[in-house]
């Protein structure tokens, strides 16, 4: 259950990576609800990514909170790595959680 958590965390921030560009008063979508209620279960998030520098990170992990209202307490924490390991994680994580994951459109 923890490695779906994980997942579903991860895909949670994507969705987040996604609609970065978008105004902060976009409506959630149900998609992102559901996933934003196991985000906050599990307390945190980790954003695999080989994108943004750690900067730039730190100012992600406050926008994302306040984005989905998880308050102050909840983790964001930023792991860099090159594309392919990410997508390698990725793929680990889905296969050992067994779980199907539907593609979020914004």
């Amino acid at each position: 259950m923890r490695q779906m958590a994980r997942a579903v965390a991860f895909f949670v921030a994507a969705v987040f990576l996604g609609s970065i560009s978008l105004a902060s008063a976009s409506p959630i979508t149900p998609q992102e609800q559901k996933l934003v209620r196991a985000a906050k279960k599990e307390g945190a998030v980790t954003l695999l990514n080989p994108l943004f520098q750690e900067s730039t990170a730190k100012k992600m992990g406050p926008a994302f909170a306040k984005r989905y209202g998880l308050g102050s307490s909840f983790k964001f924490q930023n792991v860099k790595k090159r594309t392919g390991d990410v997508v390698g994680t990725a793929r680990a994580e889905m296969k050992a959680a067994s779980i199907l994951l539907t593609p979020l459109s914004s």
